[in-house]
């Protein structure tokens, strides 16, 4: 099963429940705008193949238990953040492609 939620003009936070969806392969709710944190039920998502949560405002770190899923073969996840302290506004990009052994491929970080 795919989902593509993309460009649809969501708001708040990503729903809980999305982890009970164990037999979805690809889900992308990229070009939205999503806030909060990754909800960590994401991770038992056990076919999930193609995973997209770019173009968002989502904030907090990445899930150490998604990240370290072996099965995910790609992953991008993009946070944008404003810190009013340091007037800057930081985008970091993560791109994670697992070469099947959880291997990342690619990761790219800027403001």
């Amino acid at each position: 099963m795919v989902i593509d939620f993309s460009n649809n003009q969501f708001l708040g936070e990503i729903p809980k429940t999305l982890g009970e969806l164990q037999s979805l392969i690809a889900l992308s709710l990229s070009h939205n705008y999503l806030t909060g944190h990754i909800p960590l039920s994401l991770s038992d998502m056990i076919e999930l193949k193609s995973f997209d949560l770019s173009s968002n405002k989502l904030q907090g770190r990445v899930p150490i238990e998604l990240t370290n899923l072996g099965f995910l073969e790609k992953t991008l996840v993009k946070f944008d953040r404003d810190d009013d302290e340091e007037d800057l506004n930081w985008k970091f990009s993560i791109l994670m492609g697992y070469a099947g052994c959880g291997l990342v491929l690619g990761l790219s970080m800027g403001y």
